[in-house]
């Protein structure tokens, strides 16, 4: 009798342990939530494909952010000049842009954008800040 108390013990430390290590490896895979400050923009890559941003500053040359690989999120600031619009274009890897495009300045609200869908019918959203 003995015997079988302690291996019920067992079972139930390592059912715990289990469980424990589980959430724990559920809740580091997900994103968190919260707000973005102002001057940036967060890019979740919520499709099957990588993205990134394409920036136009006004009276600048535009440039590209770093690439953010499928499921995950990347936050980058906004370039340009406070009170100045900033065109942001999210963009398929490879160089398709996706159709549409934000703005948003250094001294703006921060946002955030997620591109989703398959490599051939990519689209973006807004998601709430």
């Amino acid at each position: 009798m003995f015997h079988r108390k302690s291996s019920y013990r067992r079972l139930v430390l390592l059912s715990s342990i289990g469980a424990a290590t589980l959430g724990f490896s559920l809740v580091s895979v997900i994103p968190a939530s919260a707000s973005i400050s102002a001057g940036r923009v967060q890019l979740c890559s919520q499709g099957s494909y990588s993205s990134y941003l394409l920036f136009s500053p006004p009276n600048s040359q535009a440039f590209a952010s770093d690439t953010v690989a499928a499921g995950s999120c990347e936050t980058f600031n906004v370039p340009g000049t406070d009170g100045q619009t900033t065109k942001i274009q999210p963009t398929r890897s490879g160089g398709s842009t996706i159709s549409g495009s934000a703005a948003s300045a250094p001294d703006a609200s921060g946002m955030k954008i997620a591109t989703k869908g398959a490599a051939s019918s990519a689209y973006w959203v807004y998601l709430s800040n």
